[in-house]
């Protein structure tokens, strides 16, 4: 291909497409390593395949190229309000994964990345 082809090309480009997130793997520092997710369909609210472990640095490019991530808590904590995730940036340039409240204007609390449930290796699907 010549260079003005690629030029052409559109870049990756992921608006519109849905990810929830519904295990993660924490290190030491309870920092993301890797998580479960899956693509939801927007408009049926159904998923689009089967679950993957993916490392967090594919979660950091899916949002960067416009993919909206969102968390799913577990029942037992009851009514949470949605929490996505967004970008992180660290000092030495490294980035991860955080969550952010809804502004919804309720007095629900706010969850946290310890209650999620955690990824095993007995966990469903399988690592891309």
């Amino acid at each position: 291909m010549s260079l003005e082809g690629a030029r052409a090309r559109p870049q990756d480009d992921e608006t519109g497409r849905v990810f929830a997130i519904s295990k993660v793997r924490l290190n030491d520092a309870g920092m993301i390593t890797d998580v479960l997710w899956t693509e939801i369909n927007a408009k049926s609210n159904l998923d689009v395949g089967a679950s993957v472990i993916v490392p967090v640095a594919d979660v950091v490019d899916a949002i960067h190229d416009g993919a909206s991530v969102s968390a799913v808590f577990p029942s037992r904590f009851g009514a949470v309000p949605d929490h996505a995730f967004e970008v992180i940036e660290f000092t030495n340039g490294g980035e991860t994964i955080d969550l952010v409240a809804s502004l919804d204007g309720g007095a629900r609390r706010r969850a946290a990345l310890t209650d999620l449930d955690r990824l095993d290796e007995s966990s469903v699907g399988k690592r891309r």
